[in-house]
């Protein structure tokens, strides 16, 4: 393990963990401070939204966490997600590299999961101590390391370009998108400008989409804005509603997969 600044992070590095976003809360509780990061070539027990596994292969992909100290209201916390996945498609496009993002928190290309983020939050009372958020990409995958059942639902950004991408430097150029994204929300500044970037980039947007939220039942609707907390805004046949949690799916239209 070695500790590094750069751009302002503190950056960790290991070989294995069973999770960047564990450590990086052990990290957060024994006061570590913001723009702590944590990197690792390798993840045993990786996640994802809804408690789901998270797929990498090691020495292929970039799997890390931050540390982030907002001073925000609860309802604010979730444009750290829109901030991210902003930060993540740029970042893209700084390598050449076109992207989507798939509500609230993945990054597609041609339709297949590229990137995922995934955020945690700690609070006391109604205040937040700090919050995790963990970014994965797949960099460098061969179609050989995508497991099979996602072989249809995933791709790397090397099976995208047709080239060998160097992690480092997609590594410099995230950590410089997410410092602009994040400071935006922050400092409650250029908000207008980073969600124009979000909905220019939806790939929900005008489209047909299966809402799943906890156990109703599945809704169909018309995905038809972005709200300014990072809420899908659907139109259903009974109205208009914003969505802050749930699956989305525009795959099918028989059921939600």
């Amino acid at each position: 393990m070695t500790g590094c600044d750069r751009l302002n992070y503190k950056i960790y590095k290991y070989e294995s963990l069973d999770s960047t976003n564990t450590k990086a809360k052990e990290l957060a509780l024994r006061g570590a401070g913001e723009a702590t990061l944590v990197i690792c070539e390798e993840q045993t027990r990786g996640r994802g939204r809804m408690g789901r596994s998270w797929t990498s292969t090691k020495g292929k992909d970039l799997l890390f966490s931050i540390i982030l100290k907002p001073k925000l209201e609860f309802g604010e916390l979730q444009r750290i997600i829109l901030a991210a996945a902003v930060a993540v498609n740029r970042a893209l496009k700084d390598l050449g590299i076109e992207s989507q993002i798939k509500w609230p928190n993945d990054i597609i290309i041609g339709g297949k999961k590229v990137a995922g983020i995934l955020m945690e939050t700690s609070t006391s009372g109604d205040k937040t101590k700090h919050v995790i958020l963990g970014i994965g990409i797949n960099v460098n995958q061969d179609r050989e390391d995508i497991p099979d059942e996602l072989k249809d639902k995933s791709i790397s950004l090397k099976l995208v370009s047709k080239r060998e991408i160097d992690r480092e430097e997609l590594l410099d150029y995230l950590l410089v998108r997410i410092k602009e994204s994040y400071l935006a929300v922050k400092n409650r500044v250029d908000m207008e400008e980073l969600l124009k970037a979000y909905k220019e980039n939806s790939s929900l947007t005008g489209r047909e989409v299966m809402v799943l939220q906890g156990k109703a039942r599945p809704r169909r609707g018309t995905a038809i804005d972005i709200g300014i907390n990072g809420e899908l805004v659907v139109r259903f046949p009974e109205g208009v509603e914003k969505i802050s949690y749930g699956e989305v799916s525009i795959r099918g239209i028989d059921g939600y997969t």
